[in-house]
């Protein structure tokens, strides 16, 4: 795991601000158009990340407010996701898994009954 974590801290540019989903980001593009050049500013919020360095853990639903998810949870039935990877996790989402699992419904994607997979801050 130590390895990993070198070879990906060592591609990792040193002056990149961190940022999480729901983030709003400013990226600078070189856009060369024929035998001009210029700086492209694009901004926007950040929507998903993905790709390596994201470390997972478990988070109990009653704290998992304002964490992103790193996995589907859904209700089955009818077996349409809930919460998907990327999403940031809302009070009121957590509040309802919560609620639907003291009722006795089966909510898939929890571990240990109530543990949410999130992306480690």
């Amino acid at each position: 795991k130590d390895i990993i974590k070198s070879i990906e801290d060592a591609q990792l540019k040193p002056e990149v601000e961190s940022f999480r989903v729901g983030d709003t980001v400013r990226v600078s593009a070189k856009v060369v158009e024929g035998t001009r050049e210029r700086i492209q500013v694009f901004e926007g919020t950040v929507l998903k990340r993905q790709g390596g360095g994201q470390e997972k853990e478990r988070c109990a639903l009653a704290s998992a407010a304002g964490r992103t998810a790193a996995g589907y949870v859904y209700l089955y039935p009818p077996g349409i996701p809930l919460i998907v990877p990327g999403e940031v996790v809302t009070e009121e989402a957590a509040a309802r898994m919560e609620g639907w699992l003291e009722e006795g419904f089966t909510v898939h994607g929890l571990e240990d009954g109530n543990q949410l997979q999130v992306i480690k801050l």
